[in-house]
């Protein structure tokens, strides 16, 4: 099944959750409005307790000058009795700190929620403001403010209130002490509600007819209107009926309304001063969805639960009244918190129904929610109820199989194909199949579709050109059951022609078709002439009739298939015949070409240089011959170069392959010829000169060849690591043309010296070890050391240059000529003298030696 990309998306957030949020004035002139909040918040909480996505109650109590802690619980029980807790004090002040108290309210609130501020006071801290519209635009939450009240001493006030209402999808309800309970009645329709559709009706005057619309998948709307003495009337955009509407508030600041309303277009004359007015709907998505292991393409063939432990398609139907511009699909797990959005594709021949997959585990419980973008720039969400997998041990009770077909007839074009789906029920498990009207079985696909019983089997029927029936069977230990479904053909008896044969010319050994298409029914016979004889072939062996492109093929044409030719067409409708002459059309003087004059190979190429024939009637042969640069004539082809019909074949590249390659073209006409230069690129090659290890003494001149063979020319260098890292060059080191490094030998020139070319085909290296040998030198000590009798002497012999790294021995030369080996040691040796006595005292003689030369120092100790 084909189908087109709408959106492509894979995320993983966690779940939106909302607060349930109050914010309360506490100051004492509010001691009535809070003992009305007391006696009526009980009955707002029991609508929100049915509410799955409210996730704490918050309180958020201020006062002048200062905002209280902000109560928070998951409790709405615990939310409630700290309700009953809130008490009065202080505050004779007007205005109130009450900014401060929505900024806090909107902080520790989830995002999404709805704030209700109670208050019998302007706002002074107008600051705020900012932060809260900051925090309105970034949460997304709404602040509903009721106003008990108002400050004489500061009027502009209110229009700081109506600004945090503007700002936060919200309205601003005056309403006095004596109405106050009507402010919980707005609540309880507000909070249960998405709207996720909210419009501002604030008319340029108060006349000015308001247009809105209910689609056929609102399902509520609600009008709210702020200003002196509210009033609103609603018609019918082009009926003039009056529509009715629920008052939910109506004070003389404060009008909110719920509309009765079907689908269509309606005014709204609104009247009040000053005036503002929002306009609040829930776009609620109708769609039909289903659960299926094969990609479906009805509803009637998926069921409402997936399959546990599998990758099930889900099928989405959403109706054709609705125009989607996007869709976007989520499933809402309530085991972690998780929101998973899918990518969703359309069929393209079935508009409205959509289709995304998912594996889904046995353990999970979802809910499928659909956000659409329609054409009429709504956005309108539907969701399922809590789904959950089939149970893997569903208990089952032997059943017969039983047999539905989704379609009981099928009307088909001719020569049409189609896949036919059944639904079978039975336990044990049935043998399924489907047999044609000859008995014959069919190669259908079977699965699962609910547990334990429930199966859908299809079949696909192909190229069907008659009416015929296709039935279904089951079979299992309780019983058998048949069904059958008819296929209707649309087709009535024709012979109409597509493609006839037209007068044409074909050139001499080249190939040549003639047409004669028809479409009929029933199937009409086609016979083919040539010069009034009928083609077959016993008779014409250069003639072929190819059935399946609804032509006749001239294989080689020649002087032999030129003339008149017949395609003669009947059926039980009527007959029809058509005729052609074809000629032969010239002979050309043969004329080659290379696609390049020269190429250039290297060593590995593996290459097919071809002769192309632009001309020559009939085909010319072709042959190839070869000189070397060297050469006058041409001969025969050098080896490791093979001629394959026209073409020639470089497969084993070397230096010998390098000159002029010819190909010649001939017919009977005559002789054309083209030339091609070949020439050799390869990898730099470095020989082998001198030794791979150079020892040398010190002082000693050092020359390292390089001899490098490359074409391109390679560019070499000389590198140098000691102790597998890299040293820079030194200045005394130089080379010549032919990349010889010279220089005098040091100690610190032992090392690896890399000699390394390239070129763009490759790179090459040449890798010689330079050991040069150093006799040792010491570090000269002071020639007395004086140490006190019981001291410990320490007497160091510091080897700074050799190589080989030298061995060292101290030796003590007592004043008796006694010559004592006291430590044997390497480049660094310490002889340590513990308490030191006369008999310690003489010349300690250190010397390091290795098989380059010797060095040595001497030391008088001398103890006092």
């Amino acid at each position: 099944m084909l189908s087109k990309l709408i959106i492509i998306c894979f995320i993983i957030k966690l779940v939106s959750s909302r607060s349930f949020t109050i914010v309360v004035d506490t100051t004492d002139s509010m001691e009535i409005e809070i003992n009305i909040i007391k006696a009526n918040i009980a009955s707002v909480l029991n609508v929100v307790r049915s509410i799955p996505d409210i996730e704490n109650y918050v309180i958020v109590p201020f006062n002048d000058p200062d905002v209280g802690i902000p109560i928070v619980s998951e409790s709405p029980d615990i939310f409630l009795n700290s309700v009953y807790t809130i008490s009065t004090s202080g505050g004779t002040d007007c205005p109130e700190n009450s900014l401060a108290g929505i900024r806090k309210g909107l902080e520790v609130s989830k995002d999404e929620s709805h704030i209700f501020v109670f208050t019998d006071a302007f706002a002074k801290d107008y600051n705020d403001i900012d932060a809260i519209k900051y925090l309105c635009q970034t949460r997304r939450s709404k602040v509903i403010i009721f106003l008990s009240g108002f400050c004489r001493s500061n009027e502009t006030s209110l229009e700081t209130y109506k600004s945090v209402a503007e700002y936060c999808s919200g309205v601003i309800l005056q309403l006095n002490p004596a109405r106050f309970r009507e402010s919980f009645r707005y609540m309880k329709e507000i909070v249960p509600v998405e709207w996720n559709n909210i419009l501002t009706l604030t008319p340029s005057n108060i006349t000015d007819p308001q247009l809105f619309s209910v689609e056929n998948y609102t399902t509520d709307v609600m009008i709210t209107i702020t200003g002196e003495h509210p009033s609103i009337t609603i018609k019918g955009y082009r009926s003039e009926e009056t529509i009715e509407y629920e008052v939910i508030v109506h004070s003389d600041y404060d009008m909110v309304i719920r509309v009765k309303a079907k689908v269509g277009l309606y005014t709204a004359v609104i009247n009040c001063r000053p005036c503002s007015a929002k306009l609040y709907k829930r776009n609620k998505l109708p769609f039909q969805y289903g659960f299926s292991t094969r990609l479906a393409k009805d509803i009637r063939e998926t069921t409402d639960k997936p399959l546990p432990d599998t990758t099930s398609y889900i099928i989405i139907s959403i109706p054709a009244n609705i125009r989607v511009i996007s869709i976007k699909v989520e499933l809402i797990f309530f085991d972690n918190s998780e929101i998973k959005s899918l990518s969703v594709k359309q069929f393209i021949h079935n508009p409205g129904f959509y289709f995304t997959n998912i594996y889904m585990n046995s353990k999970r419980t979802f809910r499928i929610t659909i956000h659409v973008l329609s054409g009429s720039s709504s956005r309108i969400t539907g969701s399922t109820g809590i789904l959950q997998p089939q149970k893997l041990d569903a208990v089952a009770t032997s059943k017969k199989p039983s047999i539905e077909m989704i379609d009981s007839k099928i009307l088909l074009d001719f020569d049409a194909n189609v896949t036919i789906p059944a639904k079978i029920k039975g336990y044990p498990k049935p043998d399924i199949w489907w047999e044609n009207n000859d008995g014959e079985r069919l190669k259908s696909e079977t699965i699962l579709l609910e547990i334990p019983y429930v199966y859908m089997s299809y079949v696909t029927v192909y190229n069907i050109m008659a009416n015929t029936t296709i039935y279904c069977k089951s079979r299992n230990s309780e019983g058998e059951e048949s069904q059958a479904i008819e296929l209707f053909v649309n087709r009535s008896a024709t012979l109409e022609v597509l493609r006839t044969p037209d007068n044409d010319s074909f050139e001499y050994g080249t190939e040549g078709r003639l047409y004669c298409e028809i479409s009929a029914y029933p199937e009409a016979i086609i016979t083919w002439y040539h010069n009034d004889t009928v083609i077959d072939s016993n008779n014409f062996d250069n003639l072929q009739i190819v059935l399946e492109d609804n032509a006749l093929l001239i294989k080689n044409m020649s002087f032999d298939n030129v003339g008149e030719y017949k395609c003669l067409v009947s059926n039980t409708v009527e007959t029809k015949c058509f005729t052609a002459t074809v000629q032969i059309s010239g002979l050309e003087f043969p004329q080659v070409a290379f696609n390049n004059s020269e190429i250039i190979l290297q060593p590995t190429d593996i290459i097919d240089i071809e002769c192309w024939i632009l001309e020559g009637k009939p085909e010319p042969a072709v042959s190839w011959t070869y000189k070397s640069d060297d050469d006058f004539e041409f001969n025969t082809i050098p080896d490791g170069v093979d001629v394959v019909g026209r073409k020639l074949r470089f497969s084993h590249v070397n230096k010998k392959n390098e000159g002029t390659y010819k190909c010649e073209a001939k017919n009977i006409l005559g002789t054309d010829s083209k030339e091609l230069s070949v020439k050799l690129q390869y990898a730099p090659v470095i020989k082998s000169t001198g030794e791979d290890t150079l020892t040398v003494r010190e002082t000693k001149l050092v020359e390292l060849q390089c001899e490098v063979d490359a074409i391109p020319a390679a560019e070499v260098r000389w590198e140098t690591s000691q102790d597998d890292v890299i040293v820079p060059s030194n200045p005394r080191h130089t080379t010549d043309d032919h990349h010889t490094l010279r220089f005098i030998a040091l100690m610190e020139d032992s090392g690896n010296y890399y000699c390394i070319a390239e070129n763009k085909l490759g790179r090459a290296q040449k890798i010689v070890r330079v050991n040069v040998l150093v006799p040792p030198y010491i570090r000269p000590e002071a020639p007395i050391m004086d140490v006190r009798t019981g001291e410990t002497a320490m007497l160091v012999c510091n080897v700074q240059t050799g190589n080989p790294a030298p061995m060292t021995r101290w030796e003590f030369l007592a004043p008796d000529s006694t010559n004592t080996v006291l430590q044997r040691g390497n480049a660094t040796n310490t002889l340590v003298l513990y308490k030191v006595n006369k008999n310690n005292e003489g010349y300690y003689v250190c010397i390091a030696y290795n098989n380059v030369g010797t060095d040595r120092i001497k030391t008088y100790l001398r103890v006092y």
